[in-house]
């Protein structure tokens, strides 16, 4: 038992060690949600839109919409891991039905060098609505982010204040969420 006992006790530091680190990211989660709950989001008004399908068109940043969704990824990380344009298509499918015009959603890209890796995602996906490929990080910058967000995901308001924080498509009990507040 003693010539076991060292390495029972590294395997029992190295779980301690891992769920002291889950538990201090939940606490930074939960802080940074806090943090947002009520506050206006800043958008920006001089990026054009970029359309992965030219005949669909649609002017965006002007509506007046009751909700809006924003959704911002740098792709210094993973941008297949972290935007799922697919999950996204068939969300913007699920509002149109339910909720008409009440829901508009501002993508906001920041491309590391250039932008065919998202349009070729865009393509790929067949994800054919409206992005912003915001290269100044604008929408970044407007509203304090930081470096160490690579992608977020808000729910505002009219006047722009975030309702709920989070991608719903990392959690789908988060979009039911998202979905029972722009139904009313």
């Amino acid at each position: 038992m003693n010539k076991y006992l060292p390495i029972i006790l590294f395997f029992v530091l190295v779980i301690f060690t891992s769920c002291n680190k889950k538990r201090g990211k939940q606490t930074h989660i939960n802080k940074f949600v806090a943090e947002w709950i009520d506050k206006q989001i800043l958008i920006p008004t001089d990026i054009s839109p970029f359309y992965a399908d030219s005949t669909n068109k649609e002017i965006i940043t002007n509506r007046q919409d009751v909700y809006k969704i924003v959704v911002y990824v740098d792709s210094f990380e993973c941008t297949t891991c972290n935007l799922r344009l697919y999950l996204w298509k068939e969300f913007i499918s699920e509002t149109a039905e339910c909720c008409a015009d009440n829901v508009n959603y501002l993508f906001y890209f920041q491309p590391k060098s250039n932008n065919s890796d998202i349009v070729s995602l865009m393509k790929r996906d067949r994800f054919y609505y409206p992005v912003f490929f915001d290269e100044k990080n604008t929408i970044a910058k407007m509203n304090h982010w930081g470096n160490e967000v690579s992608s977020m995901c808000f729910l505002l308001d009219k006047n722009n204040r975030v309702l709920l924080v989070g991608d719903p498509t990392h959690n789908l009990r988060l979009w039911e969420l998202y979905k029972k507040v722009v139904s009313g």
